[in-house]
C-alpha cells in the first residue's frame, strides 16, 4: 500500500485537494477492475491536527500533524491563494522548515501550481527548474531571485521533486508517479479514463534521464521531445542553443548517459507505443508520424528494443 500525504495549508485550493483524493480513488477502482487490491491510500496532514480552511472556506480534516506523520511514500502540496504566499506567516515558515527536512531525506514531493513557492525558498532547489502558475510567476521571481522559475511547462520532474503549473500538469505529475509503481500501459489506461490527452500525458517522455542539473541539456531534451517527428541535426541543435557541437555532444551524454541520437530514438519509440495503444493507425502511418519514412527500419528498431514487432506488441496489449 502506497501512502499519499496531502499537505493542507490555510487558504489552499480545495480543487487540488479534491483532485488528488478523487484521482487515487479512481486509480484504486481501476485496479479493482483488474482484480488487483487497492494500492493507494490518501491522508490529509497539516501543521496541526484538525480542520483547515481552503481559499473558498471549504474545510478539510487533517488527521495527523506534520510532526506525527513520519511514514508516507509521496507528499502532495496543493496550491495556495497567491496573496497568502508570504514568509511573514509563522505557519508558512514552520512548514518550509519541515519541508526542507523532507527534501534532505529524499522524500518524493509534488508541488501543485503556486506551491512551487516551497521549493523556490529552499536553497537546495536553486539548480532545479520549477514550473508554477503563470499569474504568480513574476511575483515569485521577485521574491526568490535565486530560484529558476518558469510557467512554460505544465509539469517538470527532477529526481524526487515535481512541480505542476496547471490542472493538466497536476494529472501529468500524478500519472507519472502511478507509472513508476505500475506499468506505463496502466498509467495510459488511467489517463484514458480521466480524459487526459494521451499522447502527451507524461512529459518528460524519458523522466529517468532528467536527473541532472544541466539546464541547457534539459532544454535540448525538451526540444527533442517536442520536435521528434522532424529531421533534427546536431548542427541545428547546437546553433539553436548557442553551444559548440562537440561541447553539446559531451554535455548531453554526461547528463543523460545517452547520445543525442539514442535519446531521439527512445523518444520516437515511446511515441510509437502511445500511438499503437491509442489509435488505429497502421504501422506505416505510425512510422511516418514519429519521423521514420522507412517503416521497415522502424519495425526493426522497435523489435530490437522491445523484443517483438510493433504489430505483435499492439496485439499483446
Amino acid at each position: 500500500m502506497q501512502r499519499v500525504a496531502i499537505l493542507l495549508t490555510e487558504h489552499c485550493w480545495a480543487m487540488h485537494v479534491c483532485l488528488v483524493q478523487d484521482f487515487f480513488h479512481i486509480v484504486n477502482s481501476l485496479l479493482k477492475q483488474e482484480s488487483e487490491p487497492p494500492y493507494y491510500q490518501t491522508e490529509c496532514i497539516a501543521l496541526h491536527r484538525g480542520q483547515v480552511s481552503s481559499a473558498t472556506g471549504l474545510k478539510f480534516e487533517a488527521t495527523q500533524s506534520v510532526a506525527e506523520c513520519t511514514s508516507f511514500d509521496v507528499l502532495v502540496i496543493p496550491g495556495i491563494e497567491g496573496q497568502y504566499l508570504t514568509e511573514d506567516s509563522s505557519d508558512i515558515q514552520h512548514i518550509c522548515t519541515w519541508l526542507n527536512d523532507q527534501i534532505i531525506h529524499k522524500t518524493t514531493v509534488i508541488a501543485l501550481s503556486t506551491a512551487a513557492y516551497f521549493f523556490a525558498q529552499n536553497p537546495q532547489c536553486n539548480d532545479q527548474l520549477l514550473t508554477t502558475h503563470w499569474a504568480f510567476l513574476n511575483r515569485l521571481q521577485r521574491q526568490f531571485p535565486q530560484a529558476k522559475l518558469t510557467a512554460q511547462h505544465d509539469y517538470l520532474s527532477d529526481d524526487r521533486i515535481m512541480t505542476a503549473s496547471s490542472l493538466k500538469g497536476c494529472f501529468y505529475a500524478l500519472l507519472h508517479w502511478v507509472a513508476q509503481h505500475h506499468s506505463e500501459n496502466f498509467a495510459q489506461y488511467c489517463a484514458s479514463y480521466l480524459l487526459v490527452h494521451l499522447e502527451q500525458y507524461i512529459p518528460p517522455l524519458l523522466p529517468q534521464h532528467y536527473h541532472h542539473h544541466d539546464l541547457a541539456v534539459k532544454q535540448v531534451q525538451q526540444k527533442l521531445e517536442r520536435d521528434y517527428a522532424q529531421t533534427i541535426t546536431l548542427a541545428e541543435l547546437a546553433g539553436s542553443f548557442g553551444i559548440n557541437e562537440r561541447t553539446l555532444t559531451r554535455r548531453f551524454h554526461q547528463a543523460t548517459q545517452l547520445s543525442i541520437n539514442e535519446y531521439l530514438q527512445q523518444v520516437r519509440l515511446k511515441k510509437a507505443k502511445v500511438l499503437l495503444l491509442q489509435t488505429r493507425l497502421n504501422i506505416q502511418q505510425i512510422s511516418i508520424q514519429i519521423g521514420y519514412e522507412n517503416a521497415n527500419f522502424f519495425i526493426r528498431l522497435f523489435k530490437k528494443t522491445y523484443g517483438m514487432t510493433p504489430a505483435a506488441w499492439r496485439k499483446a496489449q
